[in-house]
C-alpha cells in the first residue's frame, strides 16, 4: 500500500522562484506589438498633402523592430518606406521625432518631404507607449537571464527527489527500468546525432544573442532562448550547440514516454516498446538536431503527463508538481502548449489519487504559484499569435482541422512523414490504452493534439509543417507501444511456439523503418541547403567586411542567418540595403539568397531588390551556387533552379551603368526612381543539353548581372543535392545535401501572416508575427 509522503521544503523554495519565469528580456531597442495598427495609420495621414503631394500610401506593414510602407504616384511610380528605431538609423537618415526614415527602393529625394509629413503627425512617444505596452526589452542579467533555466533546475531537482524515494537499486524491476531507460536514451541520441543531419528547422532562426542579458519574453516566451543559453555556456555559442541540445532533449524523451507506457498501461513491456517507437519514429528524430524549440516541447509535454500519471501510482506530491511545472516551462517555450494545460488538469482530477492529493492546501497553492505567471506569460506572448490567426481567417475551420488527421499530408504520423502503418498501429494503440485506462488516454492524445490546432491551417507534407504536432509525437510512441504489444500478445495466443520469431520480427520491422528513413530520405529543401552553403563558406569573409542583406515579407524563404557572424566570432558588420552604403568605402559583400528566385506579390518580393542590386553594382563571386528548388514550408520558386552566393560589390562606371540599364530608364519623371532600382526580372539559368558547370570568379570588368552557369548536380546517398562554386583563388562552394552538409559535420517556419485594418490610400496595415 503506497502512502503520500510527507511534503519536502524543497518544493517550497523552487516555487518561489518560478515567477520570475515571466521577466522581460534584455535587448537594446523595443519592439513593436500587436493593436498599433490605428496608431500608425494615422502617423501616415498628412502624407499626400504639401511637399508629398500626389503620394498615395498603399500597404503598411508594422514588424517587431520597424514599420514600411509602399507608396506611389498616379503615374505608376512606386518607393517603398521604412521607419527605424533612432537607434538603428543609418548615418545621414532624415528623421522624425520618433523615427529615421529610409527609402528602401524608388526616389530616394522622396525621405527628407516624408519625414517632415510624418513627423506633423509624431508626438515622439511611439516608443514610449510600445515601452508601456510590455514589449520593450527591459534592462536585464542577473536573476532575471536565471529565470527559466531556474524553473529547468527546480524540475530536474524535483524528479531526483522522486526518484531517490523510490530508491530504484532495492527493486529489481525499477532497477531494470532505469537500465533501459538509459540505454534507450543513449541510443535515441546516437541515432539523432548521426544518422540524420542536423540543419535549420525554420526558414527564420531564433537563437538568442549569446552578449544580451536574459531570455526573450516576445515573441514565443523565455523558454527556447533559456534552455540554449544552458548550452551555450556548458559548449560554447554556436549553432552546432543549438543543434546539438535538439538532439538531447529529444533523446531525453525517451524516459517520460517509457514512463507513460509502463505506468499508464501496468505493463513494463508497453513501456519498452513505447521507447523503442520513440527512438526510430522518422518524423520526431529528424525534428530533433535542429536550431527549433519543438524537440523541448515535446520533452517537456510528455513530462508533464508522464509525472501526472506517476504520481497517481505513486501517490507522489513531488511528482504532481513537477507535472504543473513541466507544463509550465512548456507553456512559456510556445504558446500553444498552454493548450496541453486543460486535458492535464482533467486527468488530474479524474486520478482518485491525484485528485486527493491536489485537494490539499499547499498543493493548490504551489500549483497556483507555478501556473499563475506561466499563464499570465502566454497571455502575453500569444496576442501576436492570436492577431496571426485573425488575419488568416479566423481560428481553423473543420476542413483545416481534418489536416491534423492526414488530409493534405498534415498528419506527422501519416505519409509522407511516416508510412500509413505507424499511424493504424498508433489508432490500434489508443483503443487498447483507453480501455485499460478508463478513457484516460483519450486526454493523453488531447494534451498532445490541442497544441496543434491554432496551426492546423498550416499543417502539410513539409518538415517545418510537421513541427507544430511536436507535442503529440510523444503520446504517440507511447500509444505504438500498447498497440505493438497487445498485437504481439494475441499473436502469441494464437501461435504459441512463434514468440522468438514475432519479437525478432517486431524489432526487424522497427530496424527497418528507422534504416528507410536514414538511409532514403527525403530530398533536403532549398532553404536547408542554403544554410549549409551559407555556413561553410561565411567564413571565406575577410574580418570587418560589410555584408548587404535583404528583407522581405511572409514565409518567401530562409532569412540570412546574419547571427552566425556573431556566435562564430567572424566579426563581420550586417548592412541594411536601404543604407546605400559606399562600395568604395571598404569591404563590401552581398549575400544573394534563394528568396530573390521566390515567388511573391510584387509589394513583398526580393526580387526587385535583387534585380536592382546587380544593376546598380559589379559583382565578384566569392561563392555561389545553384541549389534546386525545393519547398520547406510554404516558400515557392519561379524556376527549378535558384543562385544563391556571396559576392564581392564594385561600383560600376558610368559607361557600364548606362548600358546595363539601356532605354528601361524612367528618369524625369516626378517621384520615378532613379535607374538603376527600377525592378528587372532575374535571368534564368541558361539551357544546356549537358550538365553546365560552375562559373569563375569574374574579371574585374565582367558585369554582375551576367547569369553564371549553374554546375551539375548529383544525388548524395542523403537525397540532398552537392554543386560546384566558384572561390578565389581556388576556393570551391558547395551546396552540400544531408548527410554531406557541414552542418550535419559539426554536428530554425515559421508561420506569418498579416492582421490587417484599412489602410492610409485604401491599402492594408499589418502586423507581422512570425512563428
Amino acid at each position: 500500500m503506497h502512502h503520500p509522503p510527507r511534503t519536502a521544503p524543497v518544493p517550497l523554495a523552487l516555487a518561489a522562484v518560478v515567477p520570475v519565469l515571466v521577466a522581460a528580456p534584455a535587448g537594446a531597442q523595443p519592439r513593436i506589438g500587436p493593436g498599433r495598427e490605428a496608431e500608425v495609420t494615422a502617423l501616415f495621414g498628412a502624407v499626400g498633402a504639401g511637399e508629398t503631394a500626389g503620394w498615395t500610401v498603399g500597404d503598411i506593414a508594422i514588424r517587431p523592430d520597424r514599420i514600411d510602407a509602399d507608396l506611389h504616384l498616379p503615374d505608376g511610380s512606386k518607393a517603398l518606406a521604412e521607419l527605424r528605431h533612432p537607434a538603428a538609423a543609418p548615418a545621414g537618415a532624415a528623421r522624425t521625432p520618433s523615427f529615421a526614415v529610409v527609402i528602401l527602393a524608388g526616389d530616394s529625394g522622396l525621405a527628407p518631404p516624408l519625414a517632415r509629413a510624418l513627423a506633423a503627425r509624431d508626438d515622439g512617444a511611439f516608443w514610449e507607449r510600445t515601452a508601456a505596452a510590455g514589449t520593450t526589452h527591459a534592462p536585464g542579467g542577473g536573476m532575471l537571464g536565471l529565470a527559466w533555466p531556474a524553473g529547468l533546475a527546480g524540475l530536474a531537482l524535483l524528479l531526483a527527489v522522486a526518484l531517490l524515494r523510490r530508491r530504484p537499486w532495492r527493486d529489481g524491476e525499477a532497477w531494470r527500468a532505469l537500465l533501459e531507460i538509459v540505454a534507450l536514451a543513449a541510443a535515441a541520441f546516437l541515432v539523432r546525432r548521426v544518422l540524420f543531419p542536423a540543419g535549420p528547422g525554420n526558414l527564420r532562426s531564433h537563437l538568442p544573442d549569446p552578449s544580451s542579458g536574459a531570455a526573450e519574453l516576445f515573441p514565443f516566451g523565455p523558454g527556447y532562448a533559456g534552455w540554449i543559453r544552458l548550452w551555450f555556456a556548458a559548449a560554447g555559442a554556436d549553432d552546432g550547440t543549438a543543434f546539438l541540445a535538439g538532439a538531447l532533449a529529444g533523446a531525453l524523451t525517451v524516459a517520460p514516454v517509457y514512463v507513460l507506457g509502463w505506468f499508464g498501461t501496468g505493463r513494463r513491456g508497453a513501456g519498452v516498446a513505447a521507447a523503442i517507437a520513440l527512438v526510430v519514429l522518422p518524423i520526431h528524430a529528424r525534428l530533433s538536431p535542429t536550431d527549433d524549440p519543438c524537440a523541448l516541447v515535446g520533452l517537456l509535454v510528455a513530462a508533464a503527463l508522464a509525472c501526472v500519471v506517476a504520481a497517481e501510482r505513486l501517490a507522489s506530491r513531488a511528482l504532481l508538481l513537477a507535472g504543473w511545472l513541466a507544463a509550465g516551462l512548456a507553456a512559456t517555450t510556445r504558446p500553444e502548449a498552454a493548450l496541453a494545460l486543460p486535458p492535464l488538469a482533467a486527468l488530474v482530477w479524474l486520478q482518485p489519487t491525484t485528485r486527493r492529493l491536489q485537494r490539499h492546501p499547499l498543493d493548490l497553492l504551489l500549483a497556483a504559484v507555478v501556473l499563475t505567471p506561466a499563464i499570465w506569460a502566454v497571455a502575453v506572448v500569444a496576442s501576436p499569435a492570436a492577431a496571426t490567426l485573425s488575419a488568416g481567417g479566423g481560428w481553423p475551420d473543420a476542413r483545416a482541422l481534418l489536416r491534423l488527421f492526414g488530409a493534405r499530408g498534415g498528419s506527422a504520423l501519416g505519409p509522407p512523414h511516416a508510412p500509413l502503418a505507424v499511424g493504424l498501429l498508433a489508432v490500434l494503440g489508443l483503443v487498447v490504452t483507453a480501455r485499460r485506462t478508463r478513457g484516460r488516454a483519450l486526454l493523453w492524445v488531447a494534451a498532445g493534439l490541442l497544441p496543434a490546432v491554432p496551426t492546423a491551417e498550416l499543417a502539410g507534407p513539409h518538415l517545418v509543417t510537421a513541427r507544430y504536432q511536436a507535442a503529440l509525437l510523444p503520446v504517440a510512441a507511447a500509444l505504438l507501444g500498447a498497440g505493438a504489444v497487445w498485437l504481439g500478445e494475441r499473436l502469441v495466443e494464437r501461435w504459441p511456439r512463434a514468440r522468438g520469431l514475432l519479437v525478432r520480427g517486431g524489432g526487424a520491422a522497427a530496424v527497418g523503418l528507422l534504416a528507410l528513413a536514414a538511409f532514403d530520405p527525403p530530398p533536403e529543401p532549398t532553404f536547408r541547403l542554403e544554410y549549409a552553403f551559407f555556413r561553410e563558406h561565411l567564413a571565406k569573409i575577410p574580418r570587418g567586411c560589410r555584408i548587404l542583406r535583404l528583407r522581405w515579407d511572409g514565409d518567401l524563404g530562409l532569412e540570412p542567418p546574419a547571427h552566425l557572424s556573431t556566435l562564430r566570432g567572424l566579426g563581420h558588420h550586417w548592412a541594411e540595403v536601404g543604407d546605400a552604403p559606399d562600395p568604395d568605402d571598404g569591404c563590401l559583400v552581398w549575400w544573394r539568397p534563394a528568396a530573390c528566385s521566390a515567388r511573391a506579390p510584387e509589394r513583398s518580393g526580393p526580387g526587385a531588390i535583387c534585380a536592382a542590386i546587380e544593376m546598380r553594382y559589379r559583382l565578384e563571386p566569392l561563392a555561389e551556387a545553384w541549389l534546386p528548388a525545393r519547398t520547406g514550408f510554404v516558400e515557392t520558386y519561379a524556376a527549378r533552379r535558384v543562385r544563391i552566393g556571396f559576392y564581392v560589390l564594385r561600383r560600376r562606371s558610368a559607361a557600364a551603368s548606362a548600358a546595363t540599364i539601356g532605354n528601361r530608364s524612367r528618369a524625369g519623371a516626378p517621384g520615378a526612381a532613379p535607374p538603376a532600382l527600377q525592378p528587372q526580372p532575374l535571368p534564368p539559368p541558361p539551357p544546356s543539353t549537358s550538365p553546365p558547370s560552375a562559373a569563375s570568379p569574374a574579371s574585374p570588368g565582367a558585369s554582375g548581372a551576367a547569369s553564371p552557369s549553374p554546375p551539375a548536380w548529383s544525388r548524395n546517398p542523403s537525397g540532398g543535392a552537392s554543386a560546384g562554386a566558384s572561390s578565389p583563388p581556388a576556393a570551391s562552394a558547395a551546396a552540400s545535401g544531408s548527410t554531406a552538409s557541414p552542418v550535419s559535420a559539426s554536428s530554425s517556419a515559421s508561420a506569418s501572416a498579416s492582421a490587417s485594418v484599412s489602410g492610409a490610400g485604401g491599402g492594408s496595415t499589418s502586423t507581422e508575427s512570425r512563428s
